[in-house]
């Protein structure tokens, strides 16, 4: 995998990960607005547009455009022009702003840049209890001025980076009780670096060659700079961007740098988290620039592979519904041949239906029929039959009847023998 297709993966995962409101979550939510603004700095430096629209490959489809991100950001800045976490968040919105010219987008950036040239007139570096604060901040600050071209800030900016210089070409930040610092010096002195270079001052090529030198001192065997959990992809990063600044053209060490961050990536393009990815991606554009080839932009590249993808996943779906479609087509040729003179269809099923219920209607008719005869046999149990007595005959004509008498045996023998309600009292409710 080359650097570009490294930047690729990197700005596909981002593409793929913004939210429905066009920004980028990490695991600190209080750094989503920074990261929000270094991502759309990332995706308009590599050749986007705040209107180019992209689709985020994960279930719904949501479709974007840096216009999402942009205006969320707007609305993310402060009454009293606060952003972000500290000066420093605040100052890289602003660098945003100015460098791709989005001042028409952000109608609350006069307030911003009102507290950012304040700050800096009154020393950025100790603006805040931030732990970052310290030449980190000021060099945030010296290449917001230079975009604004406010010449007597950037003058005052970089001879106070100069003057805060440690004698081992370091810059460094605040320190703990136990005398260790807070951030990893490679992050202020990286930015410093920059920010010098970037200014075009003769006079600070030397503090800019010491730092250069200290970095690869300082640089891991393994190509990153020590520092706990995500923090050394971050560090290793603004290391390889310093490095990229170096007038001595490109060193072994950013070679080695630069591979330790791919090896990081993972196949999706993710390195470590969200934050490390888009560090990564920083990193691998001041190395590859913003075009791919003849007339390409990074973005073209991206976008074109992310559409292709797209229309080959909708390709494949379509033909998956085709086959279906033909193996139904089929099934209905071969029942239509099949049954196609017939009235009425019976399939097994319809069969097996009329089978049980056939069924069910023979086991009612039998139960009722049992019970029935059972009714009758019970009502005719206790009649006796006369013997030798000719049955009744149905002629209209025939007038003899049964004797008095045995009409009267058979009329006690029913209705049994007669109780005298009145020989009998009746029992009371509840009596024995």
């Amino acid at each position: 995998m080359n650097d570009a297709q490294a930047l690729a993966k990197c700005v596909t995962c981002l593409l793929d990960n913004a939210t429905s409101q066009g920004k980028w979550e990490d695991f600190q939510s209080e750094w989503d607005p920074i990261i929000t603004g270094l991502t759309c700095d990332l995706l308009l430096s590599c050749g986007m547009t705040p209107d180019t629209p992209w689709v985020v490959a994960r279930p719904g489809s949501v479709r974007c455009t840096l216009l999402h991100s942009i205006h969320w950001l707007n609305n993310s800045i402060q009454p009293d022009g606060q952003f972000g976490t500290d000066f420093w968040d605040a100052a890289r919105l602003g660098l945003l702003i100015e460098k791709h010219a989005l001042h028409q987008f952000f109608p609350a950036y006069s307030s911003l840049k009102s507290r950012l040239l304040t700050t800096i007139d009154h020393d950025c570096e100790a603006s805040s209890d931030s732990q970052w604060r310290g030449p980190g901040f000021s060099a945030a600050a010296l290449e917001y001025v230079l975009l604004t071209g406010d010449t007597e800030r950037v003058n005052n900016l970089a001879a106070r980076l100069a003057r805060t210089q440690t004698t081992d070409g370091s810059w460094k930040g605040p320190v703990n009780p136990d005398g260790q610092t807070t951030i990893s010096p490679v992050w202020h002195t990286a930015q410093c670096v920059s920010a010098l270079l970037g200014s075009a001052v003769a006079a600070y090529q030397q503090p800019v060659r010491s730092a250069l030198d200290w970095l690869k001192r300082t640089q891991d065997p393994a190509g990153h700079w020590a520092s706990v959990q995500q923090y050394e992809i971050y560090f290793t990063a603004y290391a390889v961007i310093a490095l990229m600044h170096d007038p001595a053209g490109p060193s072994a060490e950013l070679r080695k740098a630069v591979g330790y961050l791919k090896a990081r990536m993972g196949p999706d393009g993710k390195c470590s988290d969200l934050g490390g990815t888009l560090m990564c991606g920083l990193a691998l554009h001041a190395v590859v620039g913003q075009t791919v080839g003849a007339n390409l932009t990074m973005a073209d590249f991206v976008l074109a592979r992310k559409n292709l993808a797209r229309a080959e996943a909708a390709e494949t779906a379509l033909k998956d519904k085709e086959s279906a479609l033909s193996i139904a087509e089929a099934e209905v040729a071969r029942y239509e041949k099949k049954y196609g003179d017939a009235d009425i269809v019976f399939t097994k099923r319809h069969l097996l239906l009329l089978s049980l219920v056939a069924l069910l209607v023979t086991v009612i008719g039998t139960v009722a029929g049992v019970y029935g005869l059972n009714a009758f046999i019970s009502s005719h149990a206790g009649v006796p039959v006369p013997v030798g007595t000719a049955a009744p005959s149905s002629s209209p004509t025939q007038t003899d009847s049964p004797p008095d008498s045995l009409r009267k045996e058979a009329v006690a023998a029913s209705v049994g023998p007669r109780v005298d309600s009145t020989s009998t009292p009746a029992r009371k409710a509840g009596s024995p």
